[in-house]
């Protein structure tokens, strides 16, 4: 993508939160669940889980926007989960930057910036996790790619 992303994270984090929206393609599903309860606790993400569950449903109807909208939002809101509760350092790294420092990991993982799941990645020296790839995963091929046991698997905890 070769995009600066991370400076954006936190306003797709408030959007993901119902406090704005995007300009283009919206979310949806907002007036089915109860966004209270997101407050970047990692129990929290068993709604997420819930949430992309309905989206999957319609995932076919959706506009190419609103479904990067989803990605977008989804996955910053994810990954700061992870970043704030987790026992590791992580932190948002375009992929450029990461590239630059990390290439090797990257080209073992088959990364290239051409995919929107690498937008910006979470890293803790060379380690790497996907919040976008996940989020992904989740909607195109099903609930055995849980976000709640994702972060737990990355390190986060309550």
């Amino acid at each position: 993508m070769g995009q600066e992303v991370v400076s954006l994270i936190p306003g797709f984090c408030e959007i993901f939160l119902g406090e704005c929206n995007f300009d283009d393609g919206g979310m949806v599903y907002w007036d089915q669940i109860d966004l209270s309860a997101y407050d970047y606790s990692v129990a929290s993400l068993l709604l997420v889980d819930r949430y992309l569950d309905a989206v999957r449903g319609i995932r076919a109807q959706l506009k190419p926007q609103t479904y990067t909208n989803i990605v977008l939002a989804t996955g910053s809101y994810v990954g700061e989960v992870v970043r704030r509760r987790s026992d590791k350092p992580w932190e948002w790294m375009n992929f450029d930057d990461f590239m630059q420092q990390h290439a090797d990991t990257a080209a073992a993982f088959g990364i290239t910036a051409e995919k929107l799941n690498v937008a910006a990645v979470l890293a803790a020296g060379k380690a790497i996790t996907l919040p976008f790839n996940k989020v992904m995963r989740n909607l195109e091929e099903g609930p055995e790619n849980s976000i709640h046991f994702y972060a737990i698997s990355a390190g986060a905890g309550d």
